[in-house]
């Protein structure tokens, strides 16, 4: 079983299987780092300014990159992954903004659990206007418009930080944040309109029926 060594720090729950993949070879000398990794489940309160919101999704596990220290004899991880979310706000008065969200997040987490990421984004905002709207046709005929509102391209980048508990001596397939996160709706009134979310959630991978082939790879620092 020595082909299981490199995933030493990933508990049971985290690795599925193991197989071949060229592709995830850090050298020729290194054994096979292709893993079933499981989907995180993120769940958050999220929030425009002083307006409360939610956000709920999926993250699949890319690439993730062990750096052992020979000198230190410390380690860290790299992680990239892909994340699909759906999220909303509420403005009282204005509008409610739903967004569908595709973001690229890349990860630091130190030995003991903490963590800093990174996530570019794009996606759709739909906003839904806060009171009620009427059209007049061309014949003077006034209707009600249900859902009124509009949608827009929302390019996002965000930054976050957190604790992932699976580093720790619990090993829960648990990770704690905050990320703040700059969007922008296109076209609003023919220019951009940058908005600000701040979310606070949680990251959950212990559901055995949700997983994703993963590249592990490990690398060697002096």
């Amino acid at each position: 079983m020595d082909f299981l060594k490199p995933f030493q720090r990933l508990p049971t729950p985290h690795l599925i299987n193991a197989g071949t993949d060229p592709s995830c070879r850090v050298s020729s000398e290194e054994p096979p780092a292709r893993v079933r990794q499981l989907i995180g489940v993120r769940m958050a309160f999220l929030g425009s300014v002083i307006y409360p919101g939610f956000k709920v999704g999926i993250e699949k596990p890319l690439i993730i990159t062990k750096y052992q220290s020979r000198r230190a004899n410390k380690l860290f991880f790299r992680e990239r992954a892909m994340g699909v979310h759906l999220s909303s706000y509420h403005h009282p008065g204005y509008h409610t903004n739903w967004m569908l969200t595709v973001d690229y997040t890349r990860r630091r987490t130190g030995d003991g659990g903490f963590f800093t990421e990174f996530a570019p984004g794009i996606g759709l905002s739909r906003t839904i206007l806060g009171g009620t709207t009427y059209r007049v046709d061309n014949g003077g005929q006034v209707s009600q418009v249900a859902l009124a509102g509009n949608t827009y391209w929302m390019p996002s980048v965000a930054v976050g930080l957190g604790q992932d508990f699976n580093r720790t001596r619990a090993q829960l397939p648990l990770k704690l944040y905050t990320r703040l996160t700059l969007l922008a709706l296109y076209p609003y009134n023919g220019t951009l309109h940058p908005r600000t979310t701040v979310e606070v959630g949680v990251l959950y991978s212990g559901f055995s029926f949700l997983k994703a082939s993963t590249c592990y790879r490990v690398k060697q620092r002096h």
